[in-house]
């Protein structure tokens, strides 16, 4: 069985891999950190994913902490992929460094728990304060 690991939590960077399982344990048959920006998320997860990959049975992606907008964009790939092929759809949050090793760790666990839907852990609250303006803009 191979599963595609999907680690977009960075602005400036997106891991994708594909972990395989021979046995009890999972190894990666690749696993890459591109530095891309969020609009390039789609096409350097495309672009990764070569035809010897492609058989893959699930998607286990990062969901957070990390930028607000890497992980919309990161997660909308993975979301639109997964329905778009009906695939089982994994998710947990993760802020340490060694994404690879976390995604075997929690590949080695037992899961019965698949999501229709990732949300993202953001790595901060929203900070909305109250408007200064009134309704034609003008300062208060």
């Amino acid at each position: 069985m191979s599963v595609l690991c999907i680690d977009g939590r960075d602005i400036a960077h997106i891991g994708v891999g594909i972990a395989e399982n021979g046995g009890d344990v999972w190894t990666f048959a690749d696993y890459t950190v591109h530095d891309a920006r969020p609009e390039d998320f789609l096409r350097i997860v495309t672009e990764s994913l070569t035809p010897s990959m492609l058989p893959f049975t699930a998607i286990v992606a990062i969901t957070g902490p990390g930028s607000a907008t890497a992980l919309r964009t990161s997660l909308a790939t993975v979301n639109t992929i997964a329905f778009a092929r009906n695939l089982s759809l994994y998710g947990f949050a993760y802020d340490g460094v060694d994404a690879e090793g976390a995604f075997c760790d929690f590949l080695s666990r037992p899961r019965s728990l698949t999501f229709p839907l990732l949300l993202p852990v953001y790595a901060n609250a929203p900070n909305i304060t109250e408007s200064k303006k009134d309704a034609l803009r003008r300062t208060l």
